[in-house]
């Protein structure tokens, strides 16, 4: 646990070091590994069982962990992995507004964005984890009725209207 804490400490300080938010999922995190299989070095990944590998993806939000010669984090963000990252931090602003809006987890609510034509679409290609994220049941574009709560955001260079409704 102690090499866990260690690599997720460090991948952390690489993060901050290049500017890349911890909700900005990346591409691999290289961890140094020895022939032997054991951790004379700091961040030896050779005996971690799997669920520790499993922590420290989780921890340090990469979507894969190999061995290598040292720690070493990709920075490299794709135009999925950024589309991942707006997206999650959506979903953190919708579950704000949800929580500002005095509705529970159990409230059915519907999602209405308005925002230009490829924020909509990289919405719609990524509807099932919205709707998923945010326990909603529909997802909307365009202006409509008013909703009960709403919210512009600018997330990445998406600039973005947000709008839920509790359905009754």
């Amino acid at each position: 646990m102690e090499a866990v804490r260690r690599v997720v400490s460090e991948a952390l300080r690489l993060r901050a070091d290049a500017g890349i938010r911890v909700r900005q999922p990346l591409r691999k995190l290289q961890i140094p590994n020895t022939p032997e299989g054991v951790a004379p070095r700091p961040y030896g990944a050779g005996k971690l069982q799997k669920d520790l590998l499993e922590l420290i993806k989780e921890e340090v939000n990469v979507k894969e962990i190999m061995p290598g010669d040292t720690l070493h984090l990709d920075t490299v963000i794709t135009s999925e992995l950024r589309e991942e990252g707006f997206v999650r931090e959506l979903i953190r602003n919708i579950q704000e507004m949800r929580k500002d809006a005095g509705l529970t987890p159990r409230d059915r609510v519907a999602l209405r964005f308005s925002g230009e034509k490829n924020t909509e679409a990289i919405l719609s290609r990524w509807d099932h984890v919205l709707l998923t994220g945010t326990n909603a049941e529909k997802m909307l574009f365009g202006k409509g009725k008013k909703f009960l709560v709403e919210k512009e955001i600018n997330v990445e260079n998406y600039p973005l209207r947000i709008e839920i409704d509790k359905i009754f």
